[in-house]
């Protein structure tokens, strides 16, 4: 068990190092363009890469779909809804700039909106939750799992605090223990890094 949870780090290791290595490689390459649009480019990259190695990796491990973990209760369910709509409703204030972020999204050469509130949600909730702590639940356990992605997804943000908070809200989220899929964690984090001063 050790061991493979020892080797499902390192194969994480080398696909975030990888494709940020390759991130950077091209975010250099187009340095002479605009900056935001080079940010952003590399980074569509980057969630290219790593969704097309997870998507190979559980075809050959034969998991489920990465979008769908087990069947959540319906108790658990409604507390996963519960926690977005306490979200919404505790960031009214910010709502309203909500859709100067979305007209933002689409001027990638003026704004690194597009990767903030698009790109990073969706490639970081499938390399954090679809791929890391799904293949390291059946090892450690699920709580267990959860806490050790979030401390792990926190470290690499520069407001570790906040983002290992953040990462157990995600984790519990995907988890059967929450909505027992991906879209939830995904449309939760997107929701947060349209709201937030310090997105994740």
């Amino acid at each position: 068990m050790a061991r493979s949870a020892i080797r499902l780090f390192g194969e994480a290791a080398a696909v975030y190092i990888g494709g940020n290595a390759v991130s950077l490689i091209i975010l250099s390459a187009l340095g002479g363009s605009k900056r935001p649009l080079a940010v952003n480019g590399s980074n569509l990259v980057l969630t290219i890469i790593w969704s097309v190695y997870i998507g190979w990796a559980y075809k050959k491990d034969t998991l489920d779909s990465i979008w769908r973990w087990g069947e959540a209760s319906s108790a658990s369910k409604a507390a996963a809804a519960g926690l977005v709509v306490a979200f919404i409703l505790g960031r009214g204030s910010r709502l309203k700039d909500v859709s100067s972020s979305v007209q933002m999204v689409f001027r990638p050469s003026e704004s690194i909106r597009l990767d903030m509130c698009v790109l990073a949600p969706f490639r970081e909730e499938v390399f954090w939750r679809g791929f890391l702590l799904r293949r390291l639940s059946p090892l450690i356990g699920t709580w267990q799992a959860i806490a050790i992605s979030a401390v792990a997804f926190g470290l690499l943000h520069t407001n570790p605090l906040p983002a290992m908070a953040m990462g157990m809200a995600l984790g519990w989220l995907y988890s059967p223990l929450g909505a027992g899929n991906l879209y939830v964690p995904m449309l939760f984090h997107v929701l947060v890094n349209l709201t937030s001063p310090t997105p994740f």
